[in-house]
């Protein structure tokens, strides 16, 4: 099979493992991608594509309309990205581990149990409740951000989830199971190096809450992903897509703040 350049065929891993949307006509061919550490560095890259692509359709509704609808409309793409770029999982994820949580003990505990499937079959109302709750404040959030001139924050929204989601995916052989292979970490560092550049821009333009999703971003990628690595053998899809959606929510709360 013919041998694709290395930068399209990292920058195709990347998008295969973060977005279920479909690729581009100019990366959609060529040899499988999805076990190459090197695509790890476009995690972040990718986030902040998206961001920016997606804070520039508000801010063109907002010219072409008025400030109020321009705000609606960065709202409504945001909150619709985040919603299908991984297929409604990361919500559903979410709200089987809240559901299932008091019966396991610790949320930690409740991770084997939390599945997309398990949240849709659900008997009780409680799935469908809390998913409805959770996309309106996110679009409450958003909103707020648009109306307040700082839609880019979604910029380190997408790249704080993927660089988590990049966290945890990739490991080697000695912690277990992972869905990336990186056997000797070059793949993780070269990420956060592209993490902090995006971090540094978006410091400039959003100290305080740029500081504190750092905090959060740590709090997830090291914490949260440190505790799925001691307690379990294998790290799956859906742990990876649920350490996103719990950063992304943790972020959103930070632009919030700062938007207040």
């Amino acid at each position: 099979m013919h041998r694709i350049p290395r930068f399209p065929r990292d920058v195709r891993g990347a998008w295969e493992t973060l977005l279920d949307f479909p690729l581009p006509e100019a990366l959609a061919k060529g040899e499988d991608s999805t076990e190459n550490s090197g695509m790890l560095p476009y995690f972040p890259l990718l986030g902040a594509l998206c961001g920016v692509v997606i804070a520039a359709l508000g801010m063109l509704a907002a010219v072409l309309t008025n400030p109020v609808a321009g705000a609606a409309a960065f709202a409504l793409i945001s909150l619709a990205f985040l919603t299908l770029k991984d297929s409604g999982r990361g919500i559903l994820l979410i709200v089987s581990l809240l559901d299932r949580r008091p019966a396991r003990g610790s949320f930690v505990d409740a991770l084997p149990d939390a599945s997309p499937d398990r949240a849709i079959l659900s008997d009780t109302r409680f799935g469908a409740v809390a998913a409805a709750a959770i996309l309106i404040l996110e679009f409450i959030v958003l909103f707020l951000l648009g109306s307040r001139n700082s839609a880019f924050f979604i910029v380190a929204v997408l790249a704080g989830s993927f660089t988590v989601q990049g966290m945890l995916a990739a490991g080697d052989a000695e912690n277990g199971a992972t869905p990336i292979r990186d056997e000797e970490g070059t793949g993780r560092g070269r990420m956060l190096i592209a993490a902090v550049a995006v971090a540094l821009v978006m410091l400039w333009r959003f100290p305080v809450a740029t500081a504190f999703s750092v905090a959060v971003f740590c709090l997830v990628a090291f914490g949260f992903s440190g505790a799925v690595r001691r307690r379990f053998d294998a790290v799956t899809p859906d742990m990876v897509t649920l350490a996103g959606a719990l950063t992304e929510t943790g972020l959103l709360v930070c632009g919030f703040l700062w938007a207040l």
